[in-house]
């Protein structure tokens, strides 16, 4: 036997990241790749037989909540397809087949938690159905998510808002304000969504109908129990009461400008452009800033290097993703690592397409911020290999798209007139793989098939100021 093997772990485990690793990302701002580096040790630390762990040392156990809400930040890294298959085994079995509830920790239960940790078992699917196309788990877990949802729907009170589930945000910067219950309604109601799209796709039209007036009424009882209409806010008012509503599309959409508004207010006045949110709201404020055109608060809240942020952690010493913002106790915990999904979906711009799932088609729509002069993703689809970089030439944006071969995507080309837009130095016009589709927002929209692009846009820097 080499037992000399046994003393050089780190460089197996290195070999292991570079055979088995699924994406890539880098950008010019080196807290952002340390914070992606330290994720990454983070989450093989935590993987142990085909169970998603909290962390390595202390308590062991694979927290459903945990496991959901870092599942895209893995995925976008690692393939995750046969571990998350097995799991869902494991969710399937440790569900009571009574109750229809399901655990917040499996294989085994030993372990708090609350709505968003039993949700695992419709979320994790409904991710493994768009990133890797496998619609055979959503038939083989179909009755299992089912009866997780009655489960809920019976546990609503005449107001019907979900009570007594345990927990509902969790480890915020500061206590926890934000009502279990509020959260935990919201994390019903966002079940019943994903549910009325897993029910179309296995083409249920009866069960499509039902989920989606269960969201329906959920949504309404959430806007009229929470909803303050004199502030424009949700629940306590914070970071994280009001991202649910927003990144889960319960509120009403007149209210939406004004809420989001209410939300900015909360980030840069009273908490100076650091996170107030925990470990659900934290990767969904991200999203919601991005989408709102506000990447530049979303890098700004990932830039912090004081507390709370993340590059506190590592000016602190940190070479994983602790548990808490304090680092009061664990110093491995893959939760807050949810946050790396950002920079490949929303910096690098990769997403798969509901659609058309498995990257067969796939929607490329980075969202470039001044502060970075280039970032690059890549992310391995059962196709291939999908990649997009960008970068500022001087002052003008240059963006560079690479498609596998039979696949095609939906490009948001950043443009101020898409008559300007060129790719390879010519008119898109004389481009046959490249179709104009509209425009929408600050983007150009185009319908591109396999192949490398190069647009140059002729837009600058400063056009993401107006």
């Amino acid at each position: 036997m080499d037992t000399s093997l046994w003393y050089d772990t780190p460089r197996l485990i290195a070999q292991f990241v570079i055979e088995y690793e699924d994406g890539s990302f880098e950008c010019s701002n080196k807290l952002l790749n340390q914070i992606l580096e330290n994720y990454q040790w983070t989450q093989l630390g935590n993987v142990h037989g085909g169970i998603p762990s909290d962390c390595p040392h202390r308590e062991r156990r694979g927290y459903t909540g945990d496991g959901q809400i870092s599942a895209r930040a893995a995925i976008y890294n690692f393939d995750m397809s046969q571990f998350y298959t097995k799991w869902l085994d494991d969710i399937g079995d440790a569900q009571n087949h009574k109750t229809g509830y399901v655990p917040n920790t499996t294989p085994y239960q030993d372990g708090g938690g609350g709505t968003a940790w039993g949700s695992a078992y419709i979320i994790i699917p409904w991710y493994m159905y768009q990133y890797y196309g496998d619609k055979r788990l959503l038939q083989q877990h179909y009755n299992g998510m089912k009866h997780w949802v009655e489960y809920l729907k019976d546990e609503l009170n005449k107001d019907g808002i979900l009570i007594n589930q345990g927990l509902g945000e969790w480890v915020p910067p500061d206590i926890v304000e934000i009502e279990p219950d509020f959260v935990n309604t919201c994390y019903y109601y966002y079940c019943c969504q994903i549910m009325a799209k897993i029910s179309s796709v296995l083409e249920n039209d009866a069960d499509k109908e039902y989920y989606t007036q269960l969201a329906a009424k959920a949504r309404k009882d959430i806007n009229e129990v929470y909803f303050n209409a004199e502030n424009s806010s949700y629940s306590v008012g914070r970071q994280g009461a009001n991202i649910f509503p927003l990144g889960f599309e319960i509120a009403e959409n007149q209210n939406v400008n004004a809420v989001f508004n209410n939300l900015l207010k909360n980030i840069i006045d009273q908490n100076k452009v650091h996170f107030d949110t925990g470990i659900l709201g934290t990767p969904l404020l991200l999203e919601v800033l991005t989408e709102m055109d506000r990447a530049d608060l979303a890098y700004t809240l990932m830039n912090q290097r004081d507390f709370p942020g993340f590059g506190y952690m590592i000016e602190k010493g940190a070479t994983t993703i602790w548990e808490t913002f304090q680092g009061d106790v664990s110093h491995s915990h893959p939760m807050f690592g949810s946050v790396c999904q950002w920079f490949y979906q929303n910096l690098g711009g990769i997403s798969p397409d509901q659609n058309n799932p498995g990257f067969k088609h796939a929607i490329i729509k980075p969202s470039p911020v001044i502060s970075l002069s280039f970032a690059n993703a890549s992310y391995q689809s059962m196709y291939g290999e999908i990649k997009t970089q960008w970068k500022f030439v001087g002052e003008d944006y240059l963006l560079n798209v690479t498609l596998p071969a039979n696949t095609s995507a939906t490009v948001f080309v950043l443009a101020e007139n898409e008559g300007k837009v060129t790719e390879s130095g010519k008119s898109i016009s004389k481009n046959p793989y490249v179709q104009y589709l509209k425009n929408e927002g600050k983007f150009a929209v185009y319908e591109v098939e396999s192949g490398d692009y190069q647009f140059f846009p002729g837009v600058r820097k400063i056009f993401l100021q107006t």
